[in-house]
């Protein structure tokens, strides 16, 4: 990968998050072109990594690897003017362009393009994401392995064979984020109204969210077991257990998730 020029069409959070994990792991950073429509954006990215500043026809042209970092509601005219200049089967294409379809990169840059379409969601920016990959058939296995390698360095990622799914992705883990800050925001507020200060119930839910998540990922027990295990008969958790199931929490949850799929559905259909 590292022979590779990889361009950046956009400067946002995410592609430095990307940017920054391609230099710590000692890419070259002179191999990092970046272009970007905010100039003083373009500058600090420049200035703090060492990345260089180029013009989107450069990136077009010369780029191995493009990667569209742009706002869906400028993706048209990036797109519009890729169109002249990229080398159709030559480069690879990364889109973490939120709900922005193959189909549609296609309609305006031409058929024959290697493209990946990513969902990577905001814990990305530390390295921690969840990024869900869809790849269109012109893409080689070369470059499959060259996209999961870049898309890594955000955290873990997860292909799928049918872009639909990207749709479920966006709903599970691009949405979630919010859903568990939200519980999380709901423990905070009730610790302090019980009598905890803001800074020891912000420590203590914080703490007891990140733990839980990483029994969930080493353990053995499947989530069920694990939350049962946590239930003692008769015990606190259990009365609180019960009213979360008679309020219908799984069902709220279901309901929340599938409005969130629902949505991004729609949002592709009609860019």
């Amino acid at each position: 990968m590292n022979k590779q020029i990889i361009g950046f069409i956009g400067t946002g959070n995410m592609a430095e998050s990307m940017i920054r994990g391609l230099t710590t792991k000692e890419f070259n950073s002179r191999m990092l072109w970046a272009t970007d429509i905010d100039e003083a954006r373009l500058a600090y990215i420049a200035e703090n990594y060492d990345v260089v500043p180029k013009s989107l026809e450069t990136i077009a042209k010369g780029a191995d690897v493009i990667i569209l970092a742009v706002k869906p509601q400028s993706i048209e005219l990036v797109l519009t003017n890729l169109a002249d200049h990229i080398r159709q089967d030559k480069q690879l294409i990364i889109s973490i362009a939120a709900g922005i379809t193959t189909s549609e990169i296609e309609r305006h840059c031409g058929t024959t393009l290697s493209l990946v379409r990513c969902m990577p969601n905001t814990p990305a920016m530390i390295g921690f994401g969840a990024t869900g990959l869809f790849a269109n058939k012109r893409v080689s296995i070369n470059q499959r392995q060259e996209a999961d390698s870049i898309l890594k360095t955000l955290g873990i990622n997860a292909w799928v064979d049918n872009e639909d799914k990207i749709d479920v992705i966006t709903a599970i883990s691009g949405s979630g984020p919010a859903y568990f800050f939200l519980f999380i925001e709901a423990l905070q507020d009730i610790s302090t109204e019980l009598g905890l200060d803001d800074n020891l119930s912000k420590k203590l839910v914080n703490q007891t969210a990140m733990g839980a998540a990483h029994l969930a990922q080493t353990q053995v027990d499947d989530i069920a077991g694990l939350r049962q295990k946590v239930t003692s008969p008769g015990g606190t958790t259990e009365a609180a257990i019960k009213v979360f199931e008679s309020g219908g929490f799984k069902k709220l949850v279901k309901e929340a998730a599938l409005a969130a799929h629902k949505r991004s559905v729609n949002i592709a259909k009609n860019k």
